[in-house]
């Protein structure tokens, strides 16, 4: 084989590994987990908790279309709760709150459903890049106040008691039969 063929085959395979990283963040992957929790309340087996996050909105080519398509599934699936694990935006911008209306937008589908809806914050969500940039916490409680305002409950290093209702819906309060706790530690970084 010569070196124009291998050059060739060299550029055909970086051209194609360059297209699937600009095609694969537009793919959404359902995968269904099962947990074994010791001493789970007995009103919680076979309950359904869904989980999505790392939307960035603002990045670069983001993926706010797949982000609005993955909350209109999650929605279709109907699950007991949602937890959403931060870094709903990039960057911090001028125009923050309609940055923030932005993620409203997308994730309206789910929030529209009733299903309680938990999340913490992404290191973006503080403005950092790096472990070393300093945490930005004004642009941090804007995204906290933008999605408390849509219903969302933000655990920053606290837990809240879950308990099912007699529709068999999931609310916060403790329940008589047996408490579950949902706990969120916040961003690593900051």
């Amino acid at each position: 084989m010569n070196l124009n063929k291998i050059g060739s085959v060299i550029g055909i395979f970086l051209v194609l590994l360059l297209v699937w990283g600009l095609i694969e963040p537009y793919f959404i992957d359902i995968q269904t987990e099962q947990a074994a929790i010791k001493n789970l309340p007995v009103e919680w087996e076979g309950k359904k908790v869904a989980v999505f996050g790392d939307f960035q909105v603002g990045m670069w080519l983001d993926n706010t279309a797949t982000v609005n398509e993955a909350a209109e599934e999650i929605a279709s699936l109907k699950p007991d709760a949602v937890l959403i694990i931060g870094d709903f935006i990039y960057h911090s911008v001028a125009d923050r709150d309609k940055e923030m209306e932005h993620v409203e937008e997308l994730i309206r589908p789910l929030t529209e459903t009733g299903i309680p809806i938990f999340a913490v914050l992404g290191n973006h969500d503080f403005d950092m890049d790096l472990k070393k940039d300093e945490p930005n916490e004004e642009a941090a409680q804007n995204v906290v106040s933008s999605l408390k305002a849509i219903g969302i409950t933000v655990l920053h290093n606290k837990a809240v008691p879950l308990k099912l209702t007699g529709e068999n819906r999931v609310t916060t309060g403790k329940s008589s039969t047996g408490t579950l706790y949902i706990a969120g530690l916040g961003a690593a970084w900051p």
